[in-house]
């Protein structure tokens, strides 16, 4: 089991490299949106400040309106459907007697799966 070990300990500290590279960079934004920092100038000279003007201005969070959520969650579970399917079945297919026959059980059950709850189909 010193694999086991090894990555256990790496992933460790690469974990801790991220936080600790992570936390300065939060501290950095805090500290200039509180205050309003200037971070720029606009063609027409007006001053541009961090702030929450940035997210909650010209129209705030939904600019388009709240129906544009709806439109982009589509393409967001159409294309993670795909890697999920490719991350699931070709495990399970490849590990199996009977790769033909899982592949096709394994996808065609992929709609259900995110579901908490959903029956899955048996053979």
């Amino acid at each position: 089991m010193p694999n086991v070990r090894i990555f256990g300990e790496t992933e460790f500290w690469f974990a801790l490299i991220r936080v600790t590279t992570i936390a300065p960079f939060i501290a950095v934004v805090i500290a200039a949106i509180v205050p309003g920092l200037h971070a720029g100038t606009v063609s027409n000279g007006d001053a541009i400040t961090a702030g929450a003007y940035n997210i909650l201005g010209d129209g705030g969070f939904f600019p388009g309106g709240f129906p544009i959520i709806f439109v982009l969650t589509v393409g967001e579970v159409f294309t993670f459907g795909g890697t999920q399917m490719a991350g699931v079945c070709a495990p399970m297919s490849a590990a199996s007697f009977r790769p033909r026959f899982l592949t096709p059980h394994c996808s065609g059950s992929m709609p259900a799966r995110p579901s908490p709850g959903a029956p899955s189909r048996s053979s």
